[in-house]
């Protein structure tokens, strides 16, 4: 990860696995990764895809408590996992069910919530059955049946509308 900062990078993007709060922990610990980002002039962003069960949920105070105001963060409900409603242990509910702790911090450090709009499952096998990109399943003269083409263009129309809120932080506005 530090090695990343050696190419004076516009922006730099991680993918880590689910899960990954804890070895990030452990890593700044040993070699102050965060201290070592602003120094080299880098803000980080902290992207948490959110399922509904509470290990995800509770992810996003883990990553509050671990960088606090020194990145920015983006919670994103992943709608193909339900509305709001399955989402109680984000959202809270009127059963006694408060918002979870994480979902609180947010506003507190800056952190925004997006939705990542539901696809059609049939739309998703179809484009994992082929292994093929998004744009090339949307494309004419895709094998896609036109109202797959036309399900894919519409969430990708919808999915892109929710990236624009957060461009700035998640690298498709100014760098670094």
């Amino acid at each position: 990860l530090l090695a990343m900062l050696d190419y004076d990078l516009p922006v730099v993007l991680v993918d880590m696995p689910a899960a990954s709060i804890t070895a990030l922990a452990k890593f700044d610990a040993e070699v102050g990764f965060f201290d070592e980002l602003q120094r080299s002039g880098y803000r980080p962003t902290m992207v948490n895809v959110l399922s509904p069960f509470q290990s995800s949920t509770r992810t996003v105070q883990q990553m509050v408590d671990l960088a606090g105001k020194s990145a920015d963060y983006v919670a994103v409900v992943n709608r193909w996992f339900g509305d709001d409603e399955d989402f109680y242990m984000w959202f809270g509910d009127g059963n006694g069910n408060p918002p979870s702790r994480g979902r609180a911090m947010l506003p507190d450090y800056g952190g925004e919530e997006i939705d990542l709009p539901k696809l059609q499952a049939g739309v998703m096998v179809a484009i994992d059955d082929r292994m093929m990109r998004f744009a090339d399943a949307a494309a004419d003269g895709s094998p896609l049946s036109r109202a797959q083409r036309s399900r894919l263009i519409r969430w990708m129309k919808d999915t892109d509308a929710q990236l624009d809120k957060v461009a700035d932080k998640i690298g498709l506005g100014a760098g670094k």
